[in-house]
């Protein structure tokens, strides 16, 4: 602790007690919940995806293919999963 706020220190950044949170097991940052061995997806923002209504256009698919790419460097064979929707944004492919 003390290591960290003397890097903030040397850098001039400064915290705001009220928005500070100390001796926590596990945080929430960004779509993350980082704990003391493990780091995580929030399942509320995953929730955000998995409750995706059925996509009905292209504007859609790719629309959800950007929301989702964040996730691709923590999602093992992600290119194989997203490939039939990046398929279906070819010119020559009617969607149905």
């Amino acid at each position: 602790m003390k290591k960290v706020l003397e890097t903030l220190k040397k850098v001039r950044l400064k915290l705001k007690l009220e928005k500070c949170e100390f001796i926590k097991k596990q945080l929430k940052y960004l779509i993350f919940i980082i704990g003391e061995f493990e780091i995580k997806s929030d399942p509320e923002k995953v929730s955000v995806i998995m409750d995706q209504p059925a996509l009905t256009n292209q504007i859609q698919i790719r629309s959800f293919l950007e929301m989702i790419r964040f996730f691709q460097n923590y999602i093992q064979g992600f290119s194989t999963i997203a490939t039939p929707f990046t398929n279906l944004l070819a010119k020559k492919v009617p969607f149905v």
